[in-house]
């Protein structure tokens, strides 16, 4: 099973709208803007407000906006992209995933936040 079908059919079962996002400007936008420095293995940022994992990972998303994000990550080498109708959900999501490294941003490209298996970087502009 892969990781996107495990995160909406989470998503699914606690009543969250995340669809299938696939739209490459938007990913090259992010990349252009923010340049993050590890997008595959422990993603990271490499820069911005280091928040310890073990404290944040379940409850980071609830400081974001209820507006949308987007979240993204390889699989196998693979882009996957997800949309979350209200970025406060999506730590309720994350809770029944395991060993997912991802990358979350808004639609407006205000913030960029990486979560991996150390620490969650956020990066606002």
């Amino acid at each position: 099973m892969s990781k996107m079908k495990d995160i909406i059919d989470s998503s699914s079962e606690i009543g969250v709208c995340v669809t299938v996002y696939d739209d490459v400007d938007f990913f090259n936008k992010v990349l252009e803007k923010f340049s993050p420095r590890k997008l595959k293995g422990h993603v990271s940022i490499g820069k911005g407000e280091k928040l310890p994992l073990e404290e944040y990972e379940f409850t980071y998303s609830n400081r974001l906006g209820s507006s949308p994000a987007i979240m993204f990550f390889y699989e196998k080498d693979r882009l996957c992209m997800l949309k979350f109708l209200d970025a406060k959900k999506v730590c309720s999501v994350m809770e029944n995933m395991y060993g997912i490294e991802y990358f979350l941003v808004d639609e407006d490209l205000e913030y960029l936040i990486s979560v991996n298996w150390y620490v969650i970087e956020q990066f606002y502009q």
